[in-house]
């Protein structure tokens, strides 16, 4: 799952928020490719 990438790339460096803003967007962008 991207989650676990974006975590281990950011999450030592990212604070809690902005670590769930990136998995929104990630999540968004997956889901409008998944829609088109």
């Amino acid at each position: 799952m991207l989650f676990e990438s974006v975590t281990r790339l950011y999450g030592a460096k990212l604070p809690e928020p902005e670590l769930e803003r990136i998995y929104e967007d990630e999540l968004y962008l997956e889901e409008s490719r998944n829609l088109s």
